[in-house]
Formats: structure tokens, C-alpha cells, sequence
């Protein structure tokens, strides 16, 4: 079948001369079925994201956070997954104790939201859980 979609998208977007940059978008969308008029499966009406980072010693420390919201949507099954939000915080260290080691401390899901994205036909699941909080640490070497 057919399928159609209107929608609109904005972004800002920011810096300054120390380094500070932001970044905020929304996209909205609705997308349905031309036959029955009902909305696509797996099609959140309304993505949003907002990020920040700063650099709070250019040669020790930038801390960057980010906002990500997803509006519901429902699976291919008809079952509804909710809206959710998520923060994310890194953490880059371009001189970690010398000149030439590189760290990453990264935290995804920092609060620890409980959500689900909408389970296709080839799902046994209704709802796919994803991950809580993930910890991810890199180390890296200039040559």
C-alpha cells in the first residue's frame, strides 16, 4: 500500500569564542496509511534533542551533555510504546596524564530510564526493553 507523511523540522544551533556549543532540534511528523488513514507503526510523532558542551579546561576537561526525547509509537502489532527521554553525559579528557593519552568517560541512560521501542512482525516481544545506564571508558594513545 500507499503511505504519506507531513511534518516539519527546526533547528539552533550556538558557540562562542570560548568554546561553548549547544545544539537544540525538534522534528515532528505524521505519517499514515492512505488506504485506512491510520498512522504508521514504529513512527513517533515528535523526536526532540538538546545538547551543551563545554569546555571547562580546553587541555584537562570538556564535559558534554545531551536530552533526547521520543515520542510514543506503535509496534506493527498495534501495542503502544511510550514516550521516553533520555540524558547522556561525556566526559573527554584530551590530556590524561601526559600529552599524548586520550580518555573518554561516557554515560548513556544516566538516569536510568526504563522505556521500550515498538516490537516488529519478526518480534516475538510486543515491546523491545532497551539498556539502563551504560558506562563506557576509552583510553587512547597519539602516535
Amino acid at each position: 500500500g500507499k503511505a504519506s507523511g507531513n511534518g516539519f523540522e527546526a533547528e539552533y544551533q550556538f558557540h562562542n569564542e570560548a568554546g561553548v556549543q549547544g545544539r537544540l532540534s525538534w522534528a515532528h511528523q505524521r505519517c499514515q496509511d492512505d488506504l485506512t488513514q491510520e498512522v504508521l507503526p514504529g513512527s513517533p510523532q515528535d523526536l526532540m534533542k538538546a545538547s551543551l558542551q563545554v569546555p571547562v579546561d580546553p587541555k584537562r576537561l570538556t564535559v558534554s551533555g545531551e536530552y533526547q526525547f521520543t515520542g510514543g509509537s506503535y509496534g506493527t502489532n498495534g501495542i503502544w510504546a511510550d514516550e521516553y527521554g533520555i540524558f547522556n553525559l561525556k566526559l573527554f579528557f584530551p590530556h590524561l596524564l601526559t600529552e599524548d593519552l586520550q580518555g573518554n568517560l561516557s554515560f548513556y541512560n544516566l538516569l536510568d530510564a526504563r522505556y521500550a521501542h515498538p516490537a516488529s512482525s519478526n518480534h516475538l516481544q510486543d515491546v523491545i526493553p532497551q539498556d539502563g545506564l551504560v558506562i563506557w571508558a576509552k583510553l587512547g594513545w597519539r602516535l
